[in-house]
């Protein structure tokens, strides 16, 4: 998803998305983002955010989102012409992610969504094994009693508990 408040932000937003074969969702300001990610059954991927908007600032949209949504469900990308360090500071203490000075140099800007693509959905894996492990439904040692389960063997217990460890702080 693109917010930004520019046209022409939005078409060079698209231009780029598209051409790797990505669709892209557009708001033109804060709330109308927020009232689409919260109307949605499916978050997107990700969410290209600028600062400057009228009525409500890409910071301020990038903390409420972050009061309900982690970075390993709804990774965010702010997108500014504000290339002061304090600027970048307060994107990051909003909850930003990643923080991209505009004008974006477009294979820069595509390399940093797919990391942290495959950020979240590396922090989602280890969500996913965590979960099945504690549940107590995660396979069996292979060649022990098919009863036992990984929690039941002391190494794979510390390593489970290492990973959720990491998806936590991925959080």
């Amino acid at each position: 998803m693109s917010v930004d408040d520019d046209i022409i932000n939005q078409v060079v937003a698209e231009q780029l998305l598209t051409a790797q074969n990505w669709r892209m969702v557009k708001a033109h300001d804060g709330r109308t983002c927020l009232d689409m990610i919260e109307a949605a059954q499916v978050l997107p991927d990700l969410l290209l955010l600028d600062v400057m908007m009228p009525g409500m600032s890409g910071y301020e949209v990038c903390t409420r989102l972050r009061k309900k949504y982690s970075s390993a469900l709804l990774p965010i990308i702010m997108v500014s012409a504000c290339c002061a360090e304090k600027d970048v500071v307060q994107a990051f203490r909003s909850g930003a992610d990643d923080y991209v000075m505009k004008p974006y140099k477009r294979t820069e800007l595509t390399e940093r969504i797919k990391a942290h693509i495959r950020a979240r959905d590396a922090a989602k894996g280890f969500d996913d094994l965590a979960a099945r492990v504690l549940e107590g439904t995660s396979s069996s040692v292979e060649g022990r009693d098919p009863g036992h389960t990984l929690l039941a063997y002391p190494a794979c217990l510390l390593l489970v508990t290492k990973l959720a460890g990491l998806a936590a702080r991925l959080h």
